[in-house]
């Protein structure tokens, strides 16, 4: 029981990291081929990227914020 809970807790973790890789790898594609073309979505592409990117990295953030509240390991 205590192997599947961690394993939901790995996979909770894993797929906004995935989204956030994702994000990641828009914005810099955006970045890097803003050089060479004249796209006009760009700004749509980029924002997509850094909206994944944040959604992915506040998850992250909020759900070990959680599991140090939980277990009292917040030292402020």
């Amino acid at each position: 029981m205590i192997l599947a809970g961690r394993l939901i807790a790995v996979l909770l973790i894993a797929i906004p990291g995935v989204f956030s890789a994702y994000g990641w790898s828009i914005m810099r594609d955006v970045i890097f081929d803003n050089f060479g073309t004249t796209e006009p979505f760009h700004l749509l592409k980029f924002l997509i990227g850094f909206t994944l990117f944040i959604c992915g990295v506040a998850f992250i953030g909020g759900f070990f914020v959680y599991k140090d509240k939980k277990k009292k390991q917040n030292k402020r």
